[in-house]
């Protein structure tokens, strides 16, 4: 067996160069992965907003401000003590009958498993309806918004991978509070409320203008017919019992 001693210098020099450049190479190929894994690792975001605008967004969604996409894996909504899958199309039919709540008053989304959300895409798992004005039957919509992003223990809980296939989670409970319900509720108001109160008024005084001129237009016609049957009784009186000629009333006979 040869010593270091005994082995060519340049061979030995030689080889650990080979060695540190692998251990290089290996450390920049590691980097590189890793770059790019984070250069397309999304983030998946669920947040609750209230713009209180009836044009504005009014709701649940879901975002992915992150630099890669998302591919879904699971999507639930937890609330009032249960738990519901939202890749399934009925979930909010579920919700809202269990809650109480009118389903007509919103615009109702659902994400199917292996969905992707891009980089930058945002999705609306629940919004407010865009009908003018919001209202559904006897129920306005925006309290019924109100009434069920304060359900206890509204939560939302998204699974999701990276283009790598790194899972990942995020889970966000509402923070939809009393006094945040009476701030928006102000902007409803002033936004709806008041301007459907304002129509009704408008309606109500056109009703009584249109009220006063049939008024008018009938107290016409009573005249007109008034007049008509007086007419008439007169023409009538006169055929009965003619008036005497002026001949007849000089001389008391009719003329020749």
């Amino acid at each position: 067996m040869t010593s270091l001693k005994d082995r060519d210098p340049v061979a030995s020099i030689a080889l650990i160069v080979s060695l540190g450049a692998l251990i290089v190479s290996s450390w920049q190929y590691s980097s590189q992965i890793e770059h790019n894994r984070l250069s397309v690792r999304p983030n998946v975001v669920v947040t609750y907003i209230l713009e209180g605008g009836k044009k504005e967004r009014n709701g649940i969604y879901m975002a992915n401000p992150g630099l890669g996409p998302a591919i879904i894996k699971a999507v639930s909504v937890d609330v009032g003590g249960k738990s519901y899958d939202a890749t399934d199309k009925r979930v909010w039919r579920n919700v809202f009958r269990d809650l109480a709540i009118v389903p007509g008053c919103f615009r109702q989304g659902w994400v199917e498993s292996g969905n992707t959300l891009k980089s930058g895409e945002e999705w609306g798992l629940l919004t407010m309806t865009h009908a003018d004005p919001p209202v559904v039957g006897e129920h306005a919509c925006p309290i019924e918004l109100l009434k069920f992003l304060k359900a206890e223990g509204l939560k939302v809980r998204v699974q999701y991978e990276s283009m790598y296939g790194e899972p990942y989670e995020v889970v966000r409970e509402s923070w939809i509070d009393d006094d945040v319900i009476s701030d928006v509720a102000t902007v409803f108001i002033q936004q709806i409320v008041v301007p459907k109160l304002t129509e009704q008024l408008q309606d109500m005084v056109e009703q009584f203008k249109k009220f006063g001129e049939q008024m008018q237009q009938a107290e016409a016609n009573e005249e007109k017919r008034t007049a008509e049957l007086w007419g008439l009784m007169l023409l009538w009186k006169l055929y009965e019992h003619p008036l005497q000629t002026p001949y007849e009333e000089l001389y008391g006979v009719p003329p020749d």
